[in-house]
């Protein structure tokens, strides 16, 4: 027994075959399919390769209840017959256990690849919102991204960047440093752009809390930390936090010289 299903086509209906079995009966495409889905429910469950021994055409036409059903699906390639009995050509790809398993294992397939589909869109379009959030949070850094876009040849998610960072030195450096660590994150991380800048501009927002980002002496040049991939140390070396990095920072920023 293979088995209390079998594999139809949804558009099997249209299959010229079908209209051709049609025609040669007297039959319609519905009545046609209906029979064909009794024949190959039958041999899926009386034979395991689709050859019955010892079976005519006249047996499978009482069967289905249909004269010359038999020799119809012979002519169109759907049944051949010898002095041995009957075959369905091609029976284990579409039925018994071996193609239900490969039937089931291809629907699996594209379900996960959908999923897959949707999923990374899901999640791409919760990290733009996230990072719109951050930004727009701050209405004086979203004012200072404004005056980075006019034209003084920084990257926006850089300047953002670049005004949470509690130290303003070396912005050229830092500029290249920060190119080359937003691929370092993206690729330990396994994310997309934008939540690789999500990550870099929430961690140094942390780092700017804590009393090593606070205190000139311990806080790096904005090159050295990213270069160091500072982004990844554990928090707890930082110390524990005890200032949040306010607007007012932002807003004294310069997108040119930095925060004053």
């Amino acid at each position: 027994m293979a088995g209390d299903w079998i594999k139809m086509r949804t558009n099997l209906r249209d299959d010229p075959a079908v209209i051709g079995i049609g025609n040669a009966c007297g039959l319609d495409e519905d009545t046609v399919v209906g029979k064909l889905h009794r024949l190959w429910s039958w041999a899926d469950q009386q034979t395991t390769d689709g050859n019955a021994s010892s079976v005519t055409l006249a047996w499978l036409d009482r069967y289905v209840s249909a004269p010359g059903f038999a020799q119809a699906l012979c002519a169109q390639g759907w049944l051949s017959v010898s002095d041995a009995g009957i075959t369905i050509p091609n029976f284990e790809c579409h039925n018994g256990e071996t193609g239900k398993r490969r039937a089931l294992t291809a629907k699996r397939s594209v379900k996960a690849r959908n999923a897959d589909v949707t999923l990374a869109a899901l999640r791409k379009a919760h990290l733009e919102k996230r990072r719109e959030e951050v930004i727009s949070g701050v209405p004086e850094i979203t004012s200072a991204l404004e005056r980075a876009r006019s034209g003084n040849g920084y990257p926006p998610e850089f300047s953002l960047w670049y005004a949470a960072y509690p130290r303003h030195i070396g912005k050229r450096a830092a500029a290249r440093a920060w190119k080359a660590c937003l691929g370092r994150v993206q690729a330990a991380e396994h994310v997309d752009e934008p939540e690789a800048v999500s990550i870099l501009l929430e961690t140094t927002q942390r780092f700017a809390k804590s009393p090593k980002g606070r205190d000139k002496q311990f806080c790096p040049y904005p090159a050295t930390w990213l270069n160091g991939d500072r982004w990844n140390d554990d928090p707890a070396e930082w110390g524990e936090a005890s200032r949040v990095v306010t607007a007012e920072d932002a807003k004294n920023w310069n997108p040119t010289t930095g925060i004053e």
